[in-house]
């Protein structure tokens, strides 16, 4: 186990290195967060789409109307 005083070093390390980061801006998070919610919408509806296909193809296929 970790002495007291190591601990300390790796917390002090973690809260220099959280300064360090630069944080993006709120417009800039926003319009990541947009594009991240439309790629998912899209990427829903062409699997979904996919998924239609390949059942109504799988129905045709071994005739089980």
């Amino acid at each position: 186990m970790a002495d007291k005083k190591q601990s300390s070093l790796v917390g002090s390390d973690f809260s220099q290195e959280l300064r360090k980061i630069t944080w993006p801006t709120r417009e800039a998070a926003i319009k990541a967060m947009i594009l991240v919610v439309a790629i998912m919408i899209f990427s829903t509806i062409f699997v979904g789409g996919l998924d239609v296909l390949f059942a109504k193809l799988f129905v045709l296929i071994r005739g089980l109307k």
